[in-house]
C-alpha cells in the first residue's frame, strides 16, 4: 500500500510459469475428428460473494480438435483437473451420437482421473477414441396459461444434465412450435432436468420437471409453465442509515443447485421496503449492492436463513426480511518472512461460509482490510504465489498452523503480525488434500 505521493522502485513480482495439456480425439476406426471440443474442468470454491462454502465445477481451459484431430490447452494454473471431450454427430437427427467422454475415456465423472499439472507442466498423450451410443428423441407438449397474447412458439425448451459434471455438459434445447409439441434429438441415457421459460412484457413463465432417459425415449413429457412470482420485502439498516438509497439493490445470486436464475433485482424504497420480480423456486443467497456495510440476517417467510441462503419454494411471496448493518469492522498489519516480492493476503471465515477476501501487499508493509463484517477469521499470508483459484476449506485447514487468528468485533478494529508461507509450504498441502 503506498501513501500519496509515495514511489516505490524495484518491485518484484513472481510469477508462476502456466501448464498445457495436448492430444489426439479419434473415432471408433482411429480416424481422426475435428472440431472436437476438449475441456479442462476443475472444482472450484466460490470466493466471492456470500456462497464462500460452496464449490463448483468449472472449466478453466478449453480447446477445439485441428483437422489432425489434435488439440492444445495452455495457460493452466498448477493443480488437478478433469479432462472432458465432446464431439458434435454430423447428421443432428442421427439415431447414434458421439458419447461424451472423460479421461481416461469414460463416460461418467465417478470414474475419471485427475491430471495434476505442476507450475510450467507440459502434459502430451492425453489421448480419446470416442464411440457412438444410441440416442433417443425426447417428445414432450408444453401448457402455458391463458393469458392474452401469450403464445407457446415464445417458450425456448432446455435440457440440462444433473449428474456430477454434467451440467455444462449436456444444454441442449429447442422452440415450442405453435400447439405446443417440442422435441429435443441426440439424448443420451442419464437423468436431466426439461426446462421452458419465456419473457412476456414484464413478466416472465418458468416451468420444469426431472426425467430419466434410458435405452428407449421417455413417455411424451408434460410441461406446465407458470408466471413466475415476487417477493416483496424490508431492509431495516442498523448503525449510520445510507443517506441514498438510489443505487442500492437486493438481488439474489443463486446457488450450486440452482434457482433463482433471471430475477430482477429490487430496488430499496424510502421506508426500506422493495420487490424481487420473477423469482424462479431453488436454493439462492441474498444479496445487498452499493452499500458498504453487510447483510447481518435474512429470514423469508419467517424462516431464519443459513449462511444467507434461503429456499425460494413454488408460488413463495414473502415476505423477505433483511437486517443490514453498517457497523462492519478493519483490520491491519503487517507481513514478514521474505525479502522480496508481492504478497497475496487471503482472509477466509472459519466456519468456511461466506465472501474470502483477498489483498495484495508487500513484506514489511502495512495492509488493511476495511468493511469486514463481524466474525472469527483466519488470515494467510502466501509468498511467490500466482493466484489461490480453487482455494478450498481443507487447503486452509492444512495451513491453519501457518495462519493468524484474527476475531473482528461490531465496528472494531483488529491487527495481526504474521509470517509469510512459501509457495513450497502450499504446493505441498495441496498435494496432501488431492
Amino acid at each position: 500500500m503506498l501513501e500519496g505521493g509515495e514511489q516505490k522502485r524495484e518491485v518484484v513480482i513472481q510469477l508462476s510459469p502456466a501448464a498445457a495439456v495436448e492430444g489426439k480425439v479419434t473415432g471408433e476406426e482411429g480416424e481422426p475428428l475435428s472440431g472436437c471440443s476438449v475441456s479442462l474442468m476443475r472444482y472450484l470454491h466460490l470466493s466471492t460473494g456470500v456462497g464462500g462454502g460452496e464449490r463448483r465445477m468449472v472449466a478453466r481451459g478449453n480447446a477445439t480438435t485441428n483437422d489432425l484431430g489434435e488439440y492444445r490447452v495452455f495457460d493452466l494454473p498448477p493443480g488437478r483437473y478433469y479432462v472432458r471431450t465432446h464431439c458434435r454427430t454430423p447428421q443432428a437427427a442421427s439415431q447414434e451420437v458421439y458419447q461424451d467422454l472423460f479421461h481416461p475415456g469414460v463416460p461418467a465423472l465417478e470414474g475419471a482421473a485427475q491430471l495434476r499439472l505442476a507450475a510450467g507442466a507440459e502434459v502430451t498423450g492425453i489421448d480419446f477414441r470416442m464411440r457412438r451410443i444410441k440416442a433417443v428423441t425426447i417428445e414432450g407438449k408444453l401448457s402455458i396459461p391463458a393469458v392474452a397474447n401469450l403464445r407457446p412458439e415464445m417458450f425456448h425448451v432446455q435440457l440440462t444434465g444433473k449428474a456430477a459434471g454434467a451440467e455444462e455438459m449436456f444444454r441442449s434445447g429447442g422452440q415450442v412450435m405453435p400447439a405446443g409439441e417440442f422435441r429435443i434429438v441426440g439424448v443420451t441415457p442419464g437423468e436431466y432436468t426439461i426446462s421452458a421459460r419465456s419473457g412476456f412484457g414484464d413478466r416472465q413463465y418458468y416451468g420444469e420437471t426431472d426425467i430419466i432417459v434410458g435405452e428407449k425415449p421417455p413417455s411424451a413429457v408434460s410441461l406446465a409453465a407458470h408466471p413466475l412470482p415476487s417477493i416483496a420485502g424490508t431492509v431495516r439498516f442498523e448503525g449510520t442509515p445510507p443517506p441514498n438509497r438510489e443505487h442500492l439493490r437486493v438481488w439474489l445470486q443463486p446457488s450450486v443447485k440452482g434457482g433463482c436464475a433471471g430475477a430482477e433485482p429490487g430496488r430499496i424504497a424510502a421506508d426500506g421496503a422493495f420487490v424481487l420480480k420473477n423469482v424462479q423456486p431453488g436454493e439462492c443467497f441474498v444479496q445487498l449492492s452499493g452499500y458498504s456495510g453487510y447483510v447481518k440476517s435474512v429470514r423469508l417467510a419467517g424462516e431464519p436463513a443459513q449462511g444467507l441462503r434461503v429456499k425460494v419454494r413454488p408460488g413463495s411471496v414473502g415476505p423477505l426480511e433483511i437486517a443490514a448493518s453498517s457497523l462492519t469492522g478493519e483490520l491491519e498489519g503487517s507481513v514478514s518472512g521474505t525479502s522480496a516480492g508481492a504478497l497475496m493476503l487471503l482472509l477466509a471465515p472459519k466456519d468456511g461460509q461466506g465472501q474470502l477476501r483477498l489483498h495484495t501487499g508487500e513484506a514489511g508493509r502495512p495492509f488493511r482490510f476495511s468493511n469486514l463484517p463481524p466474525g472469527e477469521y483466519r488470515l494467510f499470508a502466501f509468498s511467490g504465489v500466482q493466484s489461490v483459484e480453487g482455494s478450498s476449506p481443507e487447503l486452509f485447514k492444512q495451513l491453519e498452523s501457518r495462519a493468524a487468528a484474527v476475531k473482528i468485533d461490531e465496528g472494531g478494529r483488529a491487527s495481526a503480525q504474521m509470517e509469510a508461507i512459501p509457495a513450497s509450504v502450499v504446493l505441498e498441502a495441496i498435494e496432501k488434500i488431492e
